[in-house]
């Protein structure tokens, strides 16, 4: 019998899970053609995105100048700043060409970065799945993007204020520290405790006797936190940051500042670099510390009043959709601090201004829609209505008074309802409320973004520049976006008042064209990292040439760097880059720009020279070149005549910026799409296009045309004879027989509704541009009647402008017409220009009763659709009257003024089948001139019907011209191929 026998082994150790995964996971076997594949694999995703966009733009001809050549000059300036002066460097310390080897290292790094954010935007897969992938995950997931979160009932919130309630307290010493110590090689860190800015800004104030009042917008989830998530019941609380209670506390009372955290200051100044920032500050409030009957700092916080309104009223108090609040909440508000600042600061007596309230509506989906970049068909999230009660001072909308003892410093909690950038209405925000609460007027500096430093930094810079903006002030009210106590950059600031400058010869309205070299600029703006959709930015020009404006070469520009969520044309500037400009005061455009988000330069003296507003000139961009280069007969009237820039000397619109018009090729393709909608009419009027809009479609086949004047007008359906085919010889000739009788011509040509909305009718991947002017061969045509000169009133900038106002469209969706708010805006604009005629001020004038109202209408698109006729269209109208029962403004046959006008003369005027009475075109012009105009308008054409008319009238009464200044010929543009022309005489 055999035994086992017995083994010597030791036992073996069972190895746990950990021990065997990670022995499989060091021991993978990966044969060499499988290494090949996924190295080649990895660089390909890598590269496929970059190598696409590249090509895609080679391929769009024009090529691509915001990427590549930015890293590529980048690189290029940061081997020149190393290799330049060797000699000198090489001879000096170490110390010195470490600093010269980091300041080459920084522009290296700043055009790395600069190359990936504008890659990662401009990125062609990206806007090609970037809205469906958005759609996907927020529709059927919930969830938004790495800046707009999702709440409860479609509510959305903006991720920074978020991040401000549930982040670590802003004043807690290792956040200050780490935000103090935070930047980048190319960026200087921010100066991040707001009581210290605050404080130093107080004592500055006092200094001049003046009041600071400080009001902290809460978050919108700080009030409803029940609509971000379930676990928040709707209490009367709101939520806040954890330091916001001492943030209170310690601006109330400053001395629990100066006992716990000024002494703090004197450790951080051992930096050498920090000494440089915090010295003088500190120095101002040890001694103001010592005089604390000098002044102070109030806080109005409302957030209690909203939490307890919310409770009180159960309505929400922001916008769901949008980072600001509703109207009635920032009527509260006002009304609220108002009463604060009324009953604690003695004030003297001032005359009541004279101030009007109407009522107007606002509707916009909500700027943090647009963050979430969803396509433009998703119905997802609504638009949102609000209810607004504007301001207005003498028929005009309410402005600043520079004059007035109370400044009012705000962002765009301020502008919101008030700057019509934001699209939520004008004259009806915070300032304006305020002010008709107080019943005084009231002075304001406002910018959208940067409540922690942008407003007050604007104000810093004019008093440097020498313009005391604080002369004559009692209060000073700064309101900001408490989320701005987490992020925002709570910058030093002085107020000291400097010399003016005396270094420009630029007079007011004068626009220079010149040619400079960019010594320096701005970072660009990264689209869709922010609610606000408009940005400028600050550039250095050098070495300028081109006009004696300029002694010193140099000038300090702000410059539209993003418009309607897209980075402008600034973007071929890069430093060193040599371009021509046409500049302006900025003191011209101020109004209109200067709540617009902006940077300013830090550069001490370059932030002394006087502004100005500078625009790339169309004519020297590398496209329009090549486009001269291409077609030499740029004047010929074909598209390539669209690329110069749209001239505003007769414009409609007194310097307001629209897009230059779209390349060649796009052009093509449109007028192609247009003829295919004409054609899909199959004879009919009406082209239904999106959103329940309409369309004509003789308009639409005018748009398919390339040129329709002089030879070409022969060849256009429907024929007409050739002495009555040519709209331009006609024009012309009306305008000479108008000028022999001392009679001016304003010929009105009312733009095609396809033109305003083409998103509507379009694939809207061919109107991405914002305001896209595609009308290039009306452009063309204005150009021959200028040249031959005819004053031709341009009106399609001015509705393109207007075109998303919060008082409603500029055209009927189901009508031919323009709309009841396009009447008022072009009424203003034909005041604007006659208000300056030598003959308009010996007139007597009269103020007309106006009346905002609603009506219904049937338009006569829709009239003939049976079953599918769509649901009656709502317009407001602002009717207007002789007295207080509006009694219509009848025209008169004596006034200077003759509207020979088609249909548009009368739609809202005549009433019955034109809709209204008292609120068309006629009804404007006397409201806005001040005396009723005579009017001779028909229903059919006024190409040839309505010159017919006059010519009998005056026949008639031989008299009838001599007391005429003006005829105003009015009439839709597909009259140009839709009706006979001809030669008509004025009179024999």
């Amino acid at each position: 019998m055999q035994y086992p026998t017995q083994s010597t082994d030791p036992p073996k150790r069972r190895l746990s899970r950990e021990q065997i995964a990670e022995i499989e996971i060091g021991h993978t076997d990966v044969t060499r053609s499988q290494k090949r594949v996924l190295v080649f694999g990895f660089l390909l995703v890598l590269a496929v995105v970059p190598v696409a966009h590249h090509a895609t733009a080679l391929m769009n001809r024009g090529g691509d100048r915001t990427s590549w050549p930015i890293l590529l000059e980048a690189t290029h300036e940061s081997l020149a700043m190393l290799r330049s002066d060797r000699k000198d460097r090489e001879s000096s310390s170490g110390e010195s060409k470490l600093r010269h080897l980091v300041q080459a290292n920084r522009v290296l790094l700043h055009g790395m970065n600069t190359f990936e954010s504008q890659l990662e935007e401009r990125s062609q897969l990206q806007a090609l799945l970037l809205s469906p992938t958005q759609a996907f995950f927020t529709g059927i997931l919930g969830t938004g993007n790495e800046e707009v979160y999702t709440g409860l009932e479609n509510w959305l919130f903006y991720r920074p204020a978020i991040d401000h309630l549930i982040g670590p307290g802003f004043l807690d010493s290792k956040q200050l520290r780490a935000r103090r110590q935070s930047g980048s090689e190319w960026k200087q860190p921010p100066q991040p405790d707001p009581v210290l800015a605050i404080l130093d800004f107080g004592a500055q104030l006092a200094e001049r006797g003046i009041q600071l009042v400080v009001m902290p917008v809460p978050a919108k989830a700080s009030i409803h936190p029940e609509k971000f998530s379930a676990r928040y019941p709707a209490t009367t609380t709101p939520v806040h940051n954890a330091s916001y209670g001492q943030f209170l506390e310690e601006l109330r009372n400053p001395e629990v500042f100066f006992e716990n955290r000024f002494e703090g200051y004197r450790e951080i100044m051992r930096n050498p670099a920090n000494r440089a920032v915090y010295k003088t500050t500190c120095e101002r409030l040890a001694a103001s510390r010592k005089t604390p009957e000098s002044g102070g700092v109030m806080v109005f916080d409302p957030s209690e009043l909203l939490s307890q309104w919310r409770i009180e009223t159960g309505k929400p108090q922001f916008l769901s959709t949008d980072t600001h609040w509703m109207s009635q909440t920032m009527e509260l508000v006002a009304g609220r601090l108002g009463r604060f600042v009324h009953g604690r600061i003695k004030l003297p007596d001032r005359t009541p201004p004279e101030m009007t309230v109407v009522a107007a509506t606002a509707t916009q989906p909500g700027d943090l829609v647009a963050m979430l970049k969803l396509p433009p068909t998703s119905t997802h999230y609504p638009p949102v209505t609000q209810h607004l009660h504007m301001v207005t001072q003498r028929r005009k909308h309410w402005t600043p008074d520079p004059q007035a003892d109370i400044l009012l410093l705000g962002d765009s909690f301020s502008n919101i309802y008030s700057d019509p950038s934001l699209k939520w209405g004008e004259s009806a925000g915070l300032a304006e409320i305020l002010s008709l609460t107080l019943d005084r007027p009231i002075d304001a500096i406002r910018q959208n973004g940067g409540g922690a430093s942008a407003a007050r930094a604007e104000l810093a810079n004019e008093l440097r520049r020498g313009h005391d903006r604080l002369a004559g002030k009692k209060v000073v009210i700064w309101q900001f976006a408490a989320r701005e106590l987490s992020s925002g950059d709570w910058r030093l600031l002085p107020m000291a008042v400097g010399q003016r400058a005396q270094n420009t010869q630029t007079a007011v309205g004068t626009t220079h064209h010149v040619s400079g070299t960019v010594e320096s600029m701005a970072p660009l703006p990264q689209p869709g990292r922010t609610p606000y959709k408009d940005h400028i930015i600050w550039v250095h020009l050098t070495e300028i040439e081109g006009n004696a404006a300029f002694p010193g070469r140099s000038a300090l520009v702000y410059m539209r760097s993003m418009r309607n969520a897209k980075l402008t044309d600034i973007t071929a500037l890069r430093r060193g880059k040599r371009a021509r400009f046409r500049l302006q005061l900025w003191e011209d455009v101020k109004q209109r720009y200067g709540r617009i988000r902006r940077e300013e330069p830090t550069d001490d003296n370059l932030i002394l020279e006087e502004p100005f507003w500078g625009e790339l000139d169309a004519s020297a961009t590398p496209r329009a070149k090549k486009s001269e280069r291409e077609s030499p007969q740029a004047s010929s009237g074909t598209e390539t005549a669209s690329m110069a820039p749209v001239s505003t000397a007769n414009s409609a619109v007194g310097g307001t910026s629209v897009a230059a018009a779209l390349p060649p090729d796009l052009l093509r393709q449109i007028r192609g799409n247009f003829k295919q909608l004409a054609e899909s009419a199959n004879g009919q009027m009406t082209v239904r296009g999106r959103n329940g809009w309409f369309f004509h479609s003789a308009e639409l086949r005018q748009m398919a045309l390339e040129q329709f004047w002089g030879e070409a007008a022969l060849g256009i359906k429907p024929a007409r004879k050739e002495k009555l085919a040519d709209p331009l010889a006609a024009i012309v000739a009306y305008h000479e027989e108008c000028k022999r009788q001392g009679i001016e011509l304003i010929l009105l040509p009312i733009p095609a509704k396809s033109v305003v909305y083409p998103e509507q009718l379009l694939d809207p991947k061919l109107c991405e541009a914002p305001e896209p002017r595609i009308d290039s061969a009306h452009q063309a045509f204005y150009g021959e009647l200028r040249n031959a000169g005819v004053n031709v009133l341009d009106l399609a900038p001015l509705l393109l402008t207007h075109r998303a106002d919060s008082a409603g469209p500029v055209y009927c969706k189901q009508d031919t017409h323009f709309s009841p708010r396009a009447c008022v805006l072009i009424a203003k604009q034909v005041a604007k220009h006659l208000e300056d005629k030598a003959w308009f001020g010996a007139l007597n004038r009269r103020d007309y009763q106006s009346r905002a109202e609603t009506i219904t209408i049937t338009g006569d698109l829709c009239r003939e659709m049976g079953k599918d006729t769509p649901q009656k269209e709502e317009l407001a109208i602002r009717r207007v009257g002789q007295d207080a029962e509006m009694t219509p403004v009848e025209p008169d046959e004596s006034s200077p003024v003759l509207l020979l006008s088609d249909s548009h003369g009368l739609v809202f005027h005549a009433g019955n089948e034109m809709h209204a009475r008292g609120a068309g075109l006629p009804d404007q012009l006397a409201k806005e001139l001040g005396f009723p105009v005579d009017l001779l308008a028909v229903m059919g054409s006024a190409a040839r019907p309505a010159r017919v008319s006059l010519y009998r009238r005056i026949r008639r009464n031989p008299d009838y011209l001599k007391q005429k200044k003006v005829i105003i010929w009015c009439f839709t543009v597909r009259e140009f191929t839709n009706s006979s022309w001809g030669i008509i005489p004025l009179k024999k």
